[in-house]
Formats: C-alpha cells, structure tokens, sequence
C-alpha cells in the first residue's frame, strides 16, 4: 500500500499545493479590489495628481516613477526596492514602513493585500 504522500505524487498532485495555494493570492481577486486604490492610483502608466501609477511598481525602486513629481521626501530617502515582502508591509501599514510618507491608506486583511499584490505584479 503506498503513503498518502506517495499517492499525492503518483497522482500529479503536490503535498504541498494546498500550502503554496493559501500563500498566494488572486490577481483576478485584487482586480476587483484595486478600487479602492483607484481614487489616487493608476495601473495605465500614467500618473496621477495624487499619486503614481501602479504598473510596473514591482521590482521598481520607491520613488522612482518620474511621471509623478509629489513623492514626500520620507519615501524618496527610503531606498525602497518594492519586492513581495516591501509591498505586502506597505500596503498593511505604509506610515509604519516609511514613517512621513503621504500614502496613509492601509489595506485591511492579509488576503485582500495578496490579492493586490497579484494583481500588481501582472501589470507590467
């Protein structure tokens, strides 16, 4: 008789995929969710008045979109890379991460912030 593991693996499936499956989040989720980052946030390329555009923010340094000339000087001298980890801890509390920064909207719930997190990186 083979392990449950064995049969998971014989099977096509993954020990581990309901674990890596609960880890990321839902680009088509964080799609539906974006609107409340539309008020100040554009995922078109083009900035704001407000606030920068979103497309291509990952991998990007903070600060860096040059469409946009109103970053505070707090985000500007935090030599932020926004990878996964930066992201996440922003969107939950950016006054926290950059303490000075003008984005004070934090995004409630670990999954909603997967979720946008998705839904940013597919914006390229």
């Amino acid at each position: 008789m083979k392990s449950l593991t064995e049969w998971f693996i014989l099977s096509g499936l993954s020990v581990l995929s309901p674990v890596v499956m609960a880890q990321a989040g839902s680009a088509e989720a964080g799609q539906r969710g974006f609107g409340m980052c539309m008020a100040c946030h554009s995922v078109d390329g083009s900035a704001k008045a407000t606030g920068p555009t979103l497309k291509g923010i990952a991998g990007r340094k903070a600060a860096s979109d040059e469409g946009y000339k109103s970053y505070s000087a707090a985000l500007k001298g935090s030599k932020i890379t926004w990878d996964d980890e930066k992201l996440l801890e922003y969107m939950a509390a950016p006054t926290k991460l950059v303490p000075g920064t003008t984005m004070v909207i934090n995004v409630p719930g670990e999954a909603q912030r997967k979720d946008l997190l998705a839904y940013l990186k597919s914006l390229k």
